[in-house]
């Protein structure tokens, strides 16, 4: 998934542009995006945000009564 999104950054307008509206330095953020990479939640968030993205969580199934 790192490295999907990695792609989407750099279609996006290139790390240093995503990097900069993330508010992570550039370097971080190809740390964070790499096979290795291991970013906190937060980070992750804050990522997603800067290429105008969201993640969401529900559940897979309706809860029954």
């Amino acid at each position: 998934m790192l490295l999907a999104l990695r792609e989407v950054a750099q279609a996006n307008g290139g790390m240093t542009a995503i990097a900069e509206r993330s508010h992570v330095k550039r370097a971080s953020l190809y740390q964070m995006l790499s096979k290795r990479g291991n970013p906190e939640l937060t980070s992750l968030f804050n990522v997603l945000h800067g290429m105008g993205l969201t993640i969401t969580i529900q559940p897979m199934h309706e809860a029954q009564a």
